[in-house]
């Protein structure tokens, strides 16, 4: 499998420190050391939502720390303006609207380079998953229930440990009744604010130099009118909403959105500033390694158990070099290809009328 970088001696470093600040965090905040049972219990919200929850914080979610390499849409990831959305057949599709919740999706896979004990760690990762699946089965058994789990394999053999970890993102729009106040909100410079319920990140601050933080976050590489004095840089927060079409892919009759807004999801660079919308699919492509904090939920319907990791923070670690997967605006009802061609050669075969041979000729 391609790597995802160059693999440089900065890379592999970067690597490295990855490894080594993920065990120098507290345990029972990286996933792939927290035990389910002793760091985080099952917190029942209502009869069909479960929670988990802290065990040494009882009121507070489990936010954990867990890192991969993004996979490609071939395993799954749908990372673009649709999203998970299901669309419905072409007879009766599904459109996005004001009110729909669409999120994307991160397949996350083992790290292809640094050390093995990272690898080790993503292993890790996946037992502490699997364990909260195997145990909820035993503790809150169900009849005929099928289970949507947040891991995945590549291959059909059930009895080896998955290959993927599945992150779902925050919802990626909001409707805003307010347009006119968010366009100028996110046009604007802003002073940066701090995201009060992040986790706290010091041991990961050790990739960057000192004075990251105090820099301007980066906004969007490529200039548009839309940008405040065709700046640059500009200040982004987590609050701040954008007119949809800032994603290169968002538009097309699927959506029918008429005052929702694209959010600022909180996706930072390795220096911990926020990635405009526009650089989305660049900074989080096929092969980057990535640190995720997330929190644990399920939901059971109708016989059917999901399993979810929702990903507040996505923080890409090492840039991937591999190429970004190509993002058209969706068609629900296209246009039927017509089989005819109006190429010369195909003028040129409709044209061949053949007559009968004789008789005689064909007895030759």
């Amino acid at each position: 499998m391609a790597t995802s970088s160059t693999d440089s001696d900065e890379d592999l470093d970067v690597y490295d420190s990855v490894f080594d600040c993920l065990l120098s965090m507290p345990h029972h905040l990286v996933l792939a050391q927290a035990t389910y049972g002793q760091d985080f219990v099952r917190h029942v919200v209502a009869n069909n939502v479960w929670d988990y929850r802290s065990a040494h914080t009882p009121s507070q979610n489990f936010d954990s720390i867990l890192i991969g390499e993004i996979r490609p849409a071939t395993c799954g990831t749908r990372f673009s303006a649709r999203g998970n959305h299901y669309m419905g057949s072409q007879l009766n599709p599904t459109k996005i609207e004001d009110k729909t919740r669409v999120k994307s999706v991160f397949i996350l896979g083992k790290p292809t380079a640094g050390p093995q004990g990272l690898r080790n760690l993503f292993d890790n990762q996946l037992i502490t998953l699997c364990d909260v699946i195997e145990q909820d089965k035993v503790s809150v058994p169900g009849k005929n229930l099928t289970v949507k789990e947040w891991t995945s394999r590549a291959g059909s053999d059930a009895s080896v440990l998955p290959d993927y970890i599945h992150v779902v993102t925050e919802p990626m729009y909001v409707a805003s009744p307010s347009t006119q106040s968010s366009d100028r909100n996110a046009r604007s410079p802003k002073k940066k604010k701090l995201v009060s319920d992040r986790t706290n990140s010091h041991d990961v601050d050790s990739l960057v130099s000192d004075d990251a933080h105090s820099r301007t976050a980066a906004g969007p590489s490529n200039n548009k009118a839309d940008d405040a004095n065709d700046s640059k840089y500009i200040a982004l927060t987590t609050n701040m909403l954008y007119p949809p079409n800032v994603l290169p892919d968002y538009g097309g009759d699927l959506f029918s959105h008429v005052h929702a807004k694209l959010r600022q999801l909180d996706i930072r660079n390795v220096d911990d500033e926020l990635v405009h919308p526009q650089d989305w699919y660049s900074k989080l492509r096929q092969g980057t390694l990535v640190m995720v904090r997330a929190s644990l939920h399920a939901f059971t319907w109708d016989n059917r158990r999901v399993y979810q990791l929702t990903g507040h923070t996505i923080r890409a670690l090492v840039p991937s070099e591999l190429e970004i997967e190509e993002h058209k605006v969706t068609v629900l009802n296209p246009e039927p290809v017509n089989a005819s061609s109006s190429s010369e050669a195909a003028a040129l075969l409709s044209s061949v009328v053949l007559g009968k041979r004789a008789q005689e000729e064909m007895a030759l």
